[in-house]
């Protein structure tokens, strides 16, 4: 799993894993405590799989693609990685530049009685 470069792969590797582990909560069958440790963790193991599948269909709609290669290139690509700087403060501030529009300035006295 930790080798794969395919997300299909690291999916079939997770599972596998935690079917195993699944196996081992419930091993003592007459004891309540494992039945129902079992029992839970499968349905928490059957909520993950489902939102990482769903993660995976999002990577696939938007990539095209499920090589790990293929998704960091097209990440690099966008720059989505990349921190905010100057030019992206007026679309992080846009409430605060919408207020003023509708208020006017105001001191921080003003700003208090809101």
């Amino acid at each position: 799993m930790a080798a794969g470069s395919h997300l299909i792969i690291i999916f079939l590797g997770l599972e596998t894993m935690s079917i195993s582990i699944y196996i081992l909560a419930g091993m003592m069958r007459e004891d309540k405590r494992s039945v129902e440790a079992a029992l839970k963790y499968f349905l928490l193991g059957a909520f993950a799989t489902g939102f990482l599948l769903y993660g995976i269909a999002l990577i696939y709609g938007a990539t095209g693609s499920l090589y790990l290669k293929d998704v960091a290139a097209y990440i690099a690509s966008k720059n989505l990685l990349r921190k905010p700087d100057a030019d992206d403060e007026p679309r992080l501030s846009h409430h605060w530049v919408r207020f003023q529009d509708r208020f006017g300035s105001f001191s921080h006295v003003d700003a208090g009685c809101l």
